[in-house]
């Protein structure tokens, strides 16, 4: 009972962060998170999704240290479950430890994860995808910090024909990869 419960906890924190209450959706996390550690393992993947979903929502708030910390634990949860690097969820969390490190400054570390990424994403959801799209911008963003603009521009360039593609014309992430 202990998985479905954690499950639960996670959806509704799930739910409360789409509707904005990121401060109600934080402590349901945390506590899913603390019944996931006495789940059996075949609910394990549930835990892997639950620190996914924290530490992304810990990116957004700045929360850095403890964001790297839940985005690699479930990094390692998902490679345990699924026997390898090669998936769709390691590429997201690969793809957020990626945005976490440019957002510190850490090129280097932001390269390596969105080049692993990047080549999962493509193989597992496809160049379309908005995932896919918005990596492509922080490996494009990061190879400039880098002084290899000419490097980051490809990544830049399809990020933009991704988004115009499959975006409204007027949508904010258009104009942001244009920018960048």
């Amino acid at each position: 009972t202990n998985g479905y419960y954690m499950t639960s906890l996670a959806m509704l924190a799930m739910a409360h962060e789409k509707a904005g209450e990121v401060d109600m959706a934080e402590p349901l996390y945390r506590q899913a998170i603390d019944v996931g550690s006495r789940v059996e393992p075949r609910y394990r993947i549930y835990l892997g999704q639950a620190q996914l979903f924290l530490g992304i929502l810990l990116i957004n708030k700045g929360a850095y240290p403890e964001a790297e910390k839940f985005v690699k634990q479930s990094e390692t949860i998902y490679r345990d479950v699924y026997g390898g690097d090669t998936n769709y969820s390691v590429a997201v969390a690969k793809s957020n430890l990626g945005l976490l490190y440019f957002l510190q400054g850490d090129y280097a570390k932001a390269e390596e994860q969105d080049r692993r990424a990047m080549d999962l994403l493509r193989q597992y959801l496809g160049p379309e995808h908005p995932l896919t799209a918005s990596t492509a911008v922080t490996l494009g963003l990061t190879l400039t910090r880098e002084h290899k603009a000419n490097e980051g521009e490809p990544y830049l360039r399809e990020a933009l024909a991704i988004r115009q593609k499959v975006l409204p014309k007027d949508d904010l992430l258009i104009f942001y990869a244009l920018s960048a």
